[in-house]
């Protein structure tokens, strides 16, 4: 179970890394398509990551509260 949240967290990772380089695109080209790109596609993807990563971290904490 742990090797499965452990690859969410490396897909939220990677997801995260994306969209940050689409958005630090639209900052180092300021042009209307990376500006458009950075802000919409970027973003989803960045959203898209941290839902991954809260989606583990609730499963974790779900875990601790029934070991207890």
């Amino acid at each position: 179970m742990s090797t499965r949240r452990e690859k969410v967290l490396r897909i939220a990772s990677v997801l995260a890394l994306i969209g940050l380089a689409l958005m630090v695109w639209s900052v180092l080209s300021p042009t209307p398509l990376p500006v458009l790109v950075g802000l919409s596609i970027g973003q989803a993807i960045g959203t898209l990551s941290f839902v991954l990563f809260l989606g583990v971290v609730a499963a974790d904490l779900g875990l601790k509260q029934k070991l207890r």
